[in-house]
């Protein structure tokens, strides 16, 4: 196999040590010949870290934060560190994921034959469901400001073989070029999680890069297992960041009509919160909505 350069594969582990296992033990089986794995530990303190290092086999890197310094931050050291050792390509990697042998390779050759593919992302299958798609990136509609998904949650894979070009995938799986990241930048660690994703993904489509999704690549994502853990808190920031990330990217009176279906969304969701019995769910949506209107950032408890 001809190489496309050294891929380093970023697998960022708060806690969840036997989901980080498994993740580090597909990228073991990949068939790339030039790939490195690091582990970043986003400040766990709970022993899981050390469990990690005693389990995984000395060829992987782990590099442990002082604080959890959420997604955006700790892939951005992740990031750093790569770019600092040589990497040609970073794969930024959820720990709840497992890949198929083969991605890391189809990523590459799909990236390597356009130079101005800036992102490619696998199709990506619930682990649950193996067979059934969790993301197949998203595209902007005309009149309409929210992505729609390229496929369905939930679908049969019909996409055909060949690369696609998308808007936006989901930063739980995006191969990105070196170059790429020199130019524009990391994830911006405002976003701390939720919405990095698609805010790295309109910077690079603003700089006049591609994005693809590669369906022959295929992953698995356990959906949800670690924001299942604190709830309230992904709560706030999904919200929060929504309504950052339209703000941050629309003007005039496509801002202003965006505002208005964002409160419309929001609102809805908190009232339904409180209706279904959710009273932390419903003061985290509304704590986060307020603090998008007044551009304040509050921490949820």
């Amino acid at each position: 196999m001809t190489s496309g350069g050294s891929v380093w594969a970023v697998v960022l582990h708060y806690r969840l040590w036997r989901e980080t296992e498994r993740c580090v033990g597909s990228l073991l089986e990949s068939d790339y010949p030039e790939l490195e794995i690091l582990v970043v530990d986003n400040g766990s303190c709970d022993g899981s870290a050390e469990e990690l290092r005693s389990r995984l086999p000395a060829t992987v890197h782990l590099l442990s934060l002082a604080q959890n310094r959420f997604y955006a931050g700790g892939m951005n050291a992740g990031l750093a560190w790569a770019l600092e050792r040589g990497a040609a390509w970073v794969l930024a990697l959820n720990n709840d994921t497992y890949v198929d042998p083969a991605m890391v390779s189809q990523l590459v050759a799909a990236a390597r034959s356009q130079a101005d593919v800036a992102i490619v992302a696998p199709l990506i299958y619930y682990a649950g469901a193996p067979e059934q798609i969790w993301n197949a990136g998203a595209r902007r509609r005309r009149g309409w400001p929210f992505p729609h998904p390229v496929a369905p949650p939930g679908s049969s894979p019909t996409l055909g073989p060949e690369p696609l070009d998308v808007d936006y995938v989901t930063g739980c799986a995006m191969l990105l070029r070196h170059e790429a990241l020199e130019r524009v930048g990391s994830f911006d660690a405002r976003y701390r999680m939720y919405y990095e994703d698609l805010d790295l993904c309109q910077r690079m489509r603003e700089a006049g890069y591609r994005i693809q999704v590669v369906p022959a690549a295929r992953m698995w994502h356990m959906v949800g297992s670690t924001a299942a853990r604190e709830p309230s808190t992904n709560r706030y920031h999904r919200t929060r960041n929504r309504w950052r990330f339209y703000m941050q990217h629309t003007k005039g009176l496509v801002r202003l009509w965006t505002a208005l279906l964002l409160l419309t969304q929001e609102g809805a969701r908190i009232l339904r919160f409180a209706v279904q019995g959710s009273p932390d769910l419903a003061r985290s949506q509304w704590a986060a909505l307020w603090d998008g209107l007044r551009g304040a950032e509050s921490e949820p408890g």
